[in-house]
Parts: structure tokens; C-alpha cells; sequence
């Protein structure tokens, strides 16, 4: 069974081919380098061997040629030597020719350890058939240094040791050449047999590099077969991807619509979510005391007053809100409320606001309710002097609005119901029922269930911040018709005359008795214009439509008290008693009081239009509320 086959792309099938070049150029290089190396190494070993052979031989005949000379010469003189001693007493001749013998064949081994060292040191690195050869020939020395030695012992045999010697210098010579032969054999057949082994290595060389070639052609058609199946299989599937590629990014593109869509919504709903918890916004003026100018009287061209405007925010579930900040100059005629102060705050709101908020300039603030029937302001009457509330420490001005309660109005169009109802022959067809055909034809226009009625759904949102203020407000209502007795004690009762002269008032704080709210006790020490003298005054002070019928109290004098208000003022009486009968001699205080018999209050409200403010130039249309672009935007 074949084996199965691997694919591989273009690029590999590439790839490969180029690391198989590589490869082949790299042995051919190492090759052409390694060849020529070895042959350069092994000519200059055999040369150098040559040379250390011819070097051995000449030492070694250098060395038989002087221990011959010195043998000759030695031999001569001892010979001499010898005849003067014959001649001179032969008694000794047999002693001497011992010593001479003994001294003869000390340096015979002397000298025959001297060469021996000398051929070991050169000829160590001649081939072991070379040292056989110098060893027959040190064998042959020694044969003929003994028979010199026997010769010489005899003292009859001298011409043989010459001509032994003669013979052995000879024979060394000859069995040096033969050896210098035999190693020039050796070298040849050495260099024959790496010529041989070049040309076996070089043939190697030559059959791989035609394989080589012959696997790389068939490779090249593998690699062209490969391309061209790659590339058809590549532009097959280039096309299936782009047709995948253009789905999905048709896919994406969808998606990431009703992702924005959804993004969107989410950012809408948690910016609402956000804002709803917002209930006061402050805008911080920097510089204010060099950027906030009134208008210059000179200029007649210039409105009654010069607007500032805050960028847009959100609060209390209330869009594109803005505030403004109106600063008048000063009029030739004098207008009501001028004395109150020379700025107001307006807030800029949208269609559908109903808002109950409280506008502050500084220390300074308003309280305010309008409903937005359109883009417009809505702000306080002359607040106060903007000079006096910038902050000195650090030349701002905060303007700020605090939403106590908000309701907004908002309209959405009406989408389908989801999940639809079905109709019953639709169950009736999906329960595998039978229908009859004019049913059954109806169920294609039913599918989608019924269609949603035309109209709006009318969503009303209510914010309410202040429910703990008018919480408190109906407590404290609730306690003050609970309360009876009010007691005001006043200290250093006996310096009060000194302190208030005739006219001037001590008022108490405002307090709530019998249901009856922002009631106050107003006390003339010295008593009021017209009094008496010695006498105090004590009045009673209370708000529009209240009816009040109490005990006034000062010390230990009470009088009854009773009276209607139809506006805002003081009930009392002037006369009220002597000032030194109503102080507490051992405390020096004065103990002042009411307590209400009967109480009651009648509560009106008028309804009417906002008085027209000398140079506002708005029509009763944009007072009401009902243009969309802000005032000022285009001066």
C-alpha cells in the first residue's frame, strides 16, 4: 500500500528547493576546499619525511665518517705510542696493552652510545623496516669495532682493522642507501594509493552531484505540478473566502449598527439614569470681578441689561438646560425694585418641563415654579448687587440651581407588542388540526399576529427632592397648631431703656402658634411714638389673612389681644404697662409671651401675569413661554 501523499504549498515546496541548493553548494564547497587541503597535507608530510629521511642518512654517514677518522687516528697514535713503550721497556708491555685494551673498549661503548643516541633522536621518525635496517647496520659496526679491538690486542692485525673498518663504513653506507630506497618505494606506493583513493573519492563526487541534479530536476517538476494545484486550489478558495468575507462583513456591518443603535440607547438611558440623581448644578465664574461688567451708561446703543451664559447640562431628568446671568445698568428713571440689587439668574429649559427650583447668585437665592412650554427663561426679579457676592479669596462668582422638583412629559411612538398573539387558526395549524380552505388561505395574512393601533404612549416622570422640606414643613405646621403658649425672655432687662430710646424695636425670632405661621413679637423698651412716658409698647406681628385672638404677656401684666389681618402687620397696644413692672428684679430679665385663645387663617392665591419690567423687551408670547430661541443669542 502506497504511502499517502503530503501536501505542501508553493512556498514550501520553495523553500525546500532553495535549502537542497544550499546544501549541494555547500558540499560542493567544502569539497573543492577539503580536497586540495588534503592533498597539499599529504605532499608536505611525504616531504617532509624525505627530508628527515635524507637528513638521518647524512648524519648517519657523517657520524660513521668521524668515528672512522677518529678511530684511524686513535688507533695511529696508540700504535705509535705503543712502539715507543716496546721499545722503552716491554716489561710493561703486557699492562699496558690491558689498560690500552680497557681504556680502547671504554670508549668504543662510549662512543657507541653516543651514536646510538644520535641515530634514536634522528631516525625516530623513520618507518620500523628503516630501523630493522640501521639496527643490522649498528650490528655490523660492533662486529667490526670487536674485531678491531681483536686486532688491536694482537698488535699484528692493524691493516685488517682499516680495512674491516674500510668494509663497515661501506656496508653502513650501502645499507643506508638501500634503506633510503626502500623508503622512496614506500613513498611512491603511498602517494600511488592516495591518488588512487583521490580519483575513487573524485568518481563519489561526481555520480552523488549527477544524482543530485537528477533529484532536483524531478524535484522541479514535482514543485511545478505542486504550484499549479496550489494555485488552482488557491484561487478556489480565494473565492469561497471573499464570497465568506463579504457575508460576514455585510454580517459585521449589521451588526455593529444595531450595536450603535443599542450603544446609543444605553448612553442615552445611563445619562438619564445619571442625571435624575443631579439636583443642584453650580457655575463657577473665574476672574469675575474683570470679566463681569455692567453696560456703560453712556452707550445708547446697548440694552438695559448684558447677559452671560452658561454651557448646557443635564439634571434632574431634564435635558439642554442653561443658565443666565443678566446683569442691568443703570436707568435715568428709577424702576421698582431697583434698590433691590443690579443682576438676576434665568434658567433656559425645554418643552415639556414642569419645574420647581431655586435659583442662588452667592449667598443670595430665590425660590421659583414654572412649566416650559418651549425653549425659554424663567429667572428671579433683581436678586441682588453681583459685587458684593464674588468671593474675595479667590475672584469667583458662583451662580447655582437647585431642582426641588421636577415632573417632565415625554411621548413615544408606539412599537409592536412582542411576543405577538397568535391567532387561534394558526394554533389550530401548528396543532396539525384541520382547517377549512378559506381559513387556511387567511393564515399567510395573519402570520405576524395583529398590527399595532396608531398613536403615542405619554410617559410622565416626577422627580421630587424637597419631599423632606415639606415633610418638616407639614410637621412643623402640625406642632405649631399644637402650641398654646409662646414665652420670649429677654436678659439685662434694666438697660433696655438706655439701649432702645422711643421708637426703636426689639423682634423676636419668627415661630408658628395655633396653626398660624411666621408670627413674631415686636417690644419698644421706651415704648412706641406716642407712648407714654415710663411706659413700654408690645405688638403682635402676623401674616396676611390670619386671625388672631390671644393674651399678650410682659412680666406679670396680661392684655387681650384681637384682631383680623387682611395684610401683613402688627396688632398690639402702645400703652402696654410701665416698663419697671414687667422686670424681674432678682433675674433682671423680662419675661414676654403670648397665648393664643383662637386662631385661624385664611390662605388666597391671585393669579395674574408678571409684571412688565422697564426695558424687558420680550413679547407676553416669550414671557409665557413659547418661542424656542434664547434671548440674546443674536444681540
Amino acid at each position: 500500500m502506497g504511502k499517502k501523499p503530503v501536501l505542501a504549498t508553493i512556498e514550501e515546496v520553495e523553500e525546500l528547493k532553495k535549502q537542497l541548493q544550499t546544501q549541494i553548494s555547500e558540499v560542493q564547497t567544502e569539497l573543492r576546499k577539503t580536497v586540495p587541503a588534503t592533498e597539499s597535507k599529504l605532499r608536505g608530510e611525504l616531504q617532509n619525511v624525505k627530508q628527515e629521511l635524507t637528513k638521518g642518512l647524512d648524519a648517519a654517514s657523517e657520524a660513521t665518517k668521524r668515528v672512522a677518522e677518529d678511530s684511524q687516528a686513535y688507533t695511529a697514535e696508540s700504535v705509535r705510542r705503543l712502539d715507543e713503550k716496546l721499545s722503552n721497556d716491554q716489561a710493561e708491555l703486557g699492562d699496558q696493552l690491558v689498560l690500552t685494551s680497557d681504556e680502547i673498549m671504554q670508549k668504543l661503548s662510549l662512543t657507541e652510545d653516543q651514536l646510538r643516541n644520535a641515530f634514536a633522536e634522528e631516525l625516530s621518525a623513520l618507518c620500523t623496516r628503516l630501523d630493522e635496517d640501521f639496527n643490522k647496520v649498528w650490528n655490523h659496526l660492533e662486529e667490526s669495532f670487536g674485531r678491531c679491538t681483536q686486532d688491536i690486542e694482537a698488535r699484528t692485525h692493524q691493516s685488517e682493522f682499516e680495512d674491516g673498518l674500510e668494509a663497515s663504513r661501506c656496508f653502513a653506507t650501502e645499507e643506508a642507501q638501500a634503506a633510503q630506497q626502500a623508503a622512496h618505494q614506500e613513498l611512491q606506493k603511498a602517494m600511488e594509493i592516495q591518488a588512487q583513493k583521490d580519483n575513487d573519492r573524485q568518481s563519489k563526487t561526481d555520480r552523488s552531484e549527477a544524482e543530485i541534479w537528477l533529484k532536483l530536476d524531478r524535484l522541479a517538476e514535482l514543485i511545478g505540478e505542486a504550484k499549479e494545484q496550489a494555485s488552482d486550489e488557491l484561487q478556489d478558495r480565494a473565492a469561497h473566502v471573499e464570497g465568506k468575507l463579504a457575508d460576514a462583513i455585510d454580517e459585521s456591518n449589521r451588526h455593529f449598527t444595531a450595536l450603535d443603535e443599542t450603544a446609543a440607547k444605553l448612553r442615552s438611558a445611563v445619562s438619564e439614569v445619571q442625571n435624575t440623581c443631579t439636583r443642584r448644578v453650580t457655575w463657577v465664574i473665574k476672574s469675575a470681578s474683570k470679566s463681569i461688567r455692567r453696560p456703560l451708561v453712556d452707550n445708547q446703543k446697548v440694552h438695559a441689561h448684558v447677559s452671560w451664559f452658561s454651557p448646557q447640562f443635564d439634571a434632574a431628568g431634564c435635558h439642554g438646560l442653561q443658565l443666565e446671568l443678566q446683569v442691568f445698568r443703570e436707568l435715568d428713571l428709577p424702576v421698582e425694585g431697583q434698590e433691590a440689587g443690579d443682576c438676576a439668574v434665568f434658567l433656559w429649559a425645554c418643552k415639556g418641563c414642569n419645574l420647581v427650583y431655586k435659583l442662588a447668585l452667592g449667598s443670595k437665592a430665590q425660590t421659583l415654579e414654572k412649566k416650559f412650554n418651549g425653549r425659554v427663561p424663567y429667572g428671579t426679579s433683581r436678586l441682588c448687587y453681583f459685587a458684593d457676592q464674588i468671593n474675595r479669596e479667590d475672584d469667583t462668582l458662583h451662580v447655582s440651581c437647585e431642582f426641588l422638583e421636577t415632573v417632565r412629559d415625554l411621548e413615544a411612538p408606539i412599537q409592536r407588542a412582542n411576543p405577538n398573539p397568535m391567532d387561534w387558526r394558526i394554533e389550530m395549524q401548528a396543532a396539525g388540526l384541520p382547517l377549512a380552505e378559506e381559513e387556511a388561505a387567511r393564515i399567510a395574512d395573519m402570520r405576524d399576529g395583529p398590527q399595532p393601533l396608531e398613536g403615542y404612549l405619554f410617559y410622565s416622570q416626577h422627580v421630587n427632592n424637597r419631599i423632606y422640606d415639606q415633610v418638616k414643613d407639614q410637621v412643623d405646621n402640625m406642632k405649631s397648631r399644637t402650641v398654646r403658649h409662646v414665652e420670649w425672655r429677654i436678659e439685662h432687662g434694666s438697660l433696655l431703656r438706655r439701649c432702645f430710646p422711643q421708637g426703636e424695636a426689639m423682634c423676636s425670632p419668627e415661630f408658628g402658634a395655633g396653626g398660624v405661621e411666621n408670627l413674631q413679637l415686636v417690644f419698644y423698651p421706651s415704648g412706641y411714638t406716642g407712648a407714654t412716658d415710663g411706659y413700654c409698647s408690645l405688638f403682635l406681628m402676623a401674616p396676611a389673612g390670619a386671625m388672631m385672638k390671644c393674651l399678650l404677656q410682659a412680666g406679670k401684666e396680661r392684655r387681650e389681644a384681637s384682631h383680623s389681618f387682611e395684610e401683613p402687620g402688627a396688632f398690639g397696644r402702645t400703652n402696654f404697662c410701665l416698663l419697671e413692672t414687667c422686670i424681674d428684679d432678682a433675674e433682671d430679665v423680662i419675661l414676654l409671651g403670648m397665648e393664643v385663645l383662637e386662631a385661624h387663617q385664611d390662605v388666597v392665591a391671585k393669579v395674574a401675569h408678571a409684571p412688565i419690567k422697564p426695558g424687558d423687551r420680550r413679547s407676553l408670547s416669550e414671557q409665557e413661554g413659547t418661542v424656542s430661541a434664547p434671548i440674546g443669542r443674536d444681540r
